[in-house]
């Protein structure tokens, strides 16, 4: 046998046994080579063997009009059970199954997310012990968002947004004309300095308290996008008196989104500022943005890596969250960490809690750290974000990363991916029939030249051939178009059911091959 040992104690053909049955140190390297080439050799066999080299194999099979039957017939299946799974949508599968694609998709791709934006953007976080270190709760009095703003303002940053609704004068509380009176002087006293302030608003046709202050409001409150961050907002979408709803009862459609004359929300009009010349950080000028990308909603794509500045800095407590590395190394094995703990969820209740990022993307200080030379530097020239992380407070957004996390950080996710891509942000496609029309026409194609090319493992073949054809396309569409991947464990099922209908067979002129038998008829 080769490499075995021969009668004499001579040496085999690539190794030789020694009378202590091991291997000589000299003979190791051939040794593990003759070991990796067999089982390359068998994965060969195994894999490929003569499937496609043997007499049933003819490269005439693509041209022959049988093979164009057998796909016109896989292929009416294809559309006619899409179709109905779609419209349908039994027990609602088909909706958590898209959602988990792309869910699944977007915490994967996560680890490699990063860009110069993350060293322009900045959250400054309230919470119950911010609130406590200033002897107060919530709601605290508005005289406490005026000292939040101006304690910001001294760190000089780019832009301050408020992420607090401020709509309902509360009765018991009088110190709002101070407050206001304090911040128009904040204002005035900084000059031409002063930074643009905004405040947020639910619906255009509402107001911030604070307006009178001279600061500018922005849209954060939509509904019906899907999951999607729009730049502005259209009747179509908003909340309050020009809502869907209210178009719906006067049987009115929306009007569609117009440049110019939509509100903007957050990020959109945070970007204009971040953006507005030569940023080294922007992929391009916001002054780009119009058209059809304005009016394309942001699918934000959410960041795994934490700055190092923040271990640096030690504003939050970052211990055992990912950090952003320049190296490939550590975001590769975040990744494949993440891999593994997702694909044993179903052994391991507290895996997909162990593959949460803790910490959050954003570079953060805390409200009570306002003042300190750490937080001046971690401000200064930044888009700083102020918002809120208080139970019983429900401004909580969900993350594919994170999983539940403050609503501030989505408005500062989607700033990034602006700056990042600009006009070619990641959003979702207006219509997908044409992809699945013609992913359904590949697919069955494929499957009927496999069938009629009758390999030995047709079986297995197929799967291979289910896997690729769905999962491939998807993540063109994701890292090439930057939309989001198709719904690739539903059609991954789809395609394997209609695969193991019975009856399916593979003929031929020298006979027929059963699916279920994966060889020769």
């Amino acid at each position: 046998m080769k490499g075995g040992r021969n009668d004499g104690g001579e040496r085999g053909d690539s190794f030789e046994y020694k009378d202590d049955g091991l291997v000589g140190l000299r003979e190791l390297p051939g040794f593990f080579t003759a070991l990796f080439m067999n089982f390359v050799h068998r994965l060969k066999d195994v894999f490929l063997g003569n499937d496609f080299g043997g007499e049933n194999f003819s490269w005439r099979i693509i041209v022959q009009v049988r093979t164009y039957s057998v796909a016109l017939a896989f292929f009416i299946i294809w559309s006619v059970s899409s179709l109905l799974v779609q419209k349908l949508d039994p027990f609602g599968m088909m909706k958590a199954l898209d959602s988990y694609s792309s869910e699944l998709v977007e915490r994967l791709a996560a680890p490699f997310y990063g860009s110069a934006a993350q060293d322009e953007i900045a959250v400054v976080l309230i919470n119950e012990r911010t609130l406590e270190s200033r002897q107060t709760s919530w709601p605290p009095r508005y005289t406490y968002y005026e000292e939040v703003v101006r304690r910001v303002l001294a760190s000089q940053p780019k832009a301050v947004f408020v992420d607090v609704i401020l709509k309902d004068h509360r009765a018991y509380d009088d110190t709002l004309p101070t407050a206001v009176a304090a911040l128009r002087e904040d204002i005035q006293e900084l000059g031409d300095a002063a930074p643009p302030i905004l405040f947020a608003k639910m619906d255009a046709a509402g107001s911030s308290l604070f307006r009178e202050a001279g600061v500018s409001e922005v849209l954060t409150a939509w509904a019906n996008t899907s999951g999607a961050y729009p730049l502005v907002v259209t009747p179509g979408i908003s909340y309050g008196a020009n809502s869907a709803l209210v178009n719906a009862e006067k049987k009115q459609e929306p009007p569609p989104c117009q440049n110019g004359l939509n509100p903007e929300t957050a990020a959109m009009a945070l970007y204009r500022i971040a953006c507005d010349g030569n940023n080294p950080a922007c992929a391009e000028s916001a002054s780009l943005m119009s058209g059809d990308a304005l009016c394309r909603p942001v699918q934000v794509q959410w960041g795994r890596m934490v700055s190092p500045i923040m271990q640096e800095q030690s504003q939050i407590e970052v211990a055992g969250c990912d950090m952003n590395v320049s190296e490939g190394a550590g975001r590769f094995w975040s990744f494949l960490r993440i891999t593994a703990l997702a694909l044993v969820q179903a052994l391991d209740d507290d895996a997909q809690e162990e593959g949460r990022q803790r910490c959050p993307y954003t570079v953060t200080v805390m409200e009570d750290n306002l003042g300190t030379e750490e937080a001046d530097r971690l401000l200064k020239n930044r888009i700083v974000l102020i918002g809120t992380n208080l139970d019983g407070i429900h401004d909580l957004v969900k993350s594919p990363v994170h999983g539940m996390i403050p609503g501030v950080y989505l408005h500062a996710m989607a700033l990034d991916n602006l700056m990042t891509w600009g006009r070619g942000h990641y959003s979702t496609s207006k219509n997908e029939f044409p992809i699945l029309i013609a992913l359904g026409a590949l697919t069955a194609l494929a499957v009927s030249i496999l069938l009629r090319s009758r390999p030995r493992r047709v079986r297995l073949w197929l799967h291979f051939l289910a896997i690729f054809m769905v999962l491939v396309p998807s993540l063109v569409l994701y890292f090439v178009f930057r939309q989001p991947p198709l719904d690739w464990l539903g059609l991954f099922i789809l395609v394997e059911l209609i695969l193991h209908l019975p009856h399916w067979k593979s003929q031929d002129r020298g006979g027929v091959v059963e699916l279920s038998e994966g060889g020769k008829g």
